[in-house]
């Protein structure tokens, strides 16, 4: 598949995995549920792998990729999930757009390669002055929505953080790989999670959440992740960063269409500075890209 099309396909499950993260944990708990969505995605990873001509993991080598990349899914996700129970499916999106910001903050201070340059800063301002106006919603959105609305924005320094590191480590190893050997990594911090902080098991599921579940751990997982880890290969950090720019719209209207999410003024005027704010981010690029990684 080529690049175009993967980023498009990316950019498609990206806007419904807020809204199929809501209903397959409506009769679980978000530990369970993304415990039992990265499994499935292992099982599967499990077979296809040697059948697509992955002979091993090469731990000795890849260790580093693998840990890296297993941030993005553990604690990110587990994050991600328990954050969703309190804020709309639409907003989880609009905050994940905010990864771009992380990643050009943080690649300076991790890295010393700093992409931030003064039109970034006032965009990031902007995007700011959006979560400002999301915040003040809050009595709206329901008194425990700043739960939610912190919850998501630590996933996505992590995942920021997680994105920086994938990008330093994977430059010759198969998407395949990589994400086989990101879920033998992230399922084992799962489980722990579950057995430290959950404990409980599914009683029930109806056909919504299971087949919301199925959707996560085939298409949204493993789909998603191989083109994720295929467009960091081949493009920067920030291109691909910037799919959430894209998503929040998508996932805010999926929501409000078939989940009967409310759509107040302040919700929707706050997403929007906060995607215009990712569009500065990407106008005001630096002049010059670093040498050892590009965001």
């Amino acid at each position: 598949m080529s690049v175009p099309a993967t980023y498009a396909f990316v950019v498609v499950i990206w806007s419904t995995t807020p809204l199929m993260i809501q209903w397959s944990s409506a009769t679980m708990s978000p530990i369970e549920s993304i415990t039992l969505r990265m499994l499935i995605s292992l099982v599967i990873m499990t077979i296809a792998a040697p059948a697509m001509g992955v002979r091993g993991l090469d731990l000795h080598k890849n260790w580093k990729l693998y840990l890296a990349a297993g941030l993005g899914i553990c604690p990110a996700m587990p994050l991600v999930y328990m954050g969703a129970q309190y804020i709309p499916s639409g907003l989880v999106s609009v905050l994940f757009g905010l990864s771009p910001f992380f990643v050009g903050l943080l690649s300076g201070l991790l890295l010393g390669e700093s992409n931030m340059t003064m039109g970034r800063y006032i965009a990031l301002g902007v995007a700011t002055t959006g979560l400002a106006v999301i915040f003040i919603d809050g009595k709206e959105l329901g008194s425990d929505a700043y739960i939610g609305i912190a919850m998501l924005l630590l996933a996505v320094m992590v995942f920021a953080i997680s994105s920086i590191y994938v990008k330093r480590f994977a430059s010759d190893v198969r998407p395949v790989q990589q994400l086989w050997g990101t879920l033998c990594v992230s399922c084992i911090a799962l489980i722990l999670w579950w057995a430290i902080f959950d404990q409980d098991l599914p009683e029930a599921f109806t056909t919504k959440s299971l087949l919301a579940l199925l959707y996560l751990g085939s298409v949204g997982s493993v789909l998603g992740f191989l083109g994720y880890f295929y467009l960091m290969q081949r493009i920067s950090v920030n291109m691909v960063s910037l799919i959430p720019l894209i998503t929040p719209a998508a996932a805010i209207w999926l929501g409000y269409a078939l989940n009967g999410e409310n759509l107040t003024a302040r919700l929707i005027w706050g997403s929007l500075l906060i995607v215009a704010g990712l569009g500065l981010f990407n106008r005001f690029r630096p002049a010059f890209a670093p040498t050892k990684i590009k965001i």
